[in-house]
């Protein structure tokens, strides 16, 4: 079973809730993007979508367009439901198929709290080369606070070294 079974609508719509570091962590990476407001930008395991909104809403003009990729089609339903942008689409998708874009199409992709989720990090990152425009960048954050506080192994060593 892969780890992308594992979604409730309950999981999907609290997940903002625990996410704020990874959303602190992520606005940082999108500074140092420097995303202008014409730039095609995909955001890989868009979740619910908080930052890839944020990017819409504070970074991409109306000649900007984002995309927003992820295998759980929850936290996907959620995003397209928040989504007032009409150049902001969010799909259900992996970063090992990129597809659906065109090479040397995207100016910007990030990966902001999720390259450790992504089964297999050669073919994502291949597809990320194909589909980035020559200059493209790419962007990577790693890890969540919160979540690693709220997991089975970290419940279960507070346990034992207490």
């Amino acid at each position: 079973m892969t780890v992308y079974t594992l979604d409730t609508s309950n999981l999907a719509t609290t997940y903002d809730d625990l996410s704020d570091s990874q959303f602190t962590r992520g606005s940082k990476l999108i500074e140092d993007l420097r995303i202008q407001p014409d730039h095609v930008v995909l955001d890989i395991g868009a979740g619910t979508g908080r930052l890839g909104l944020d990017v819409l809403r504070t970074k991409l003009g109306p000649a900007g367009k984002l995309v927003g990729v992820d295998p759980l089609e929850e936290r996907i339903k959620i995003a397209e439901g928040k989504n007032t942008f009409p150049n902001g689409q969010f799909r259900v998708g992996s970063a090992e198929d990129l597809s659906f874009l065109g090479d040397a199409t995207v100016d910007v992709a990030y990966l902001s709290a999720v390259f450790h989720w992504v089964p297999d990090k050669v073919k994502a990152l291949g597809e990320i080369h194909r589909m980035l425009k020559p200059g493209g960048k790419l962007g990577v954050t790693t890890g969540s606070r919160e979540l690693a506080n709220k997991t089975v192994i970290r419940q279960s060593l507070d346990r034992v070294l207490a």
